[in-house]
């Protein structure tokens, strides 16, 4: 049975203008920030009243596939895929 959802992931064409909707106008708060800038790639997590959503962006083209889709679950602790999507189990 699932109890929690961690976060969802949004790829956006524009990350600054999808964090500022976020922020200024639904009232989410920034909580963290990921760069990674050998492969064009950063993240910034949103919350408000638990729901927690991270807006990822890509510098140059948006991947059309990943390596698959998951799906994050309460508990565990974060790892890291090559593939710029982080999970936990």
């Amino acid at each position: 049975m699932i109890k929690t959802i961690d976060h969802i992931g949004i790829i956006t064409n524009d990350l600054q203008k999808s964090v500022e909707f976020y922020t200024d106008v639904l009232g989410f708060s920034i909580s963290a920030k990921i760069e990674m800038d050998d492969v064009g790639f950063s993240a910034t997590f949103v919350e408000k009243n638990g729901s927690k959503i991270e807006l990822m962006g890509y510098r140059g083209t948006i991947p059309k596939r990943s390596d698959g889709i998951e799906i994050i679950l309460g508990g565990g602790s974060i790892s890291h895929k090559r593939s710029h999507y982080f999970y936990r189990r």
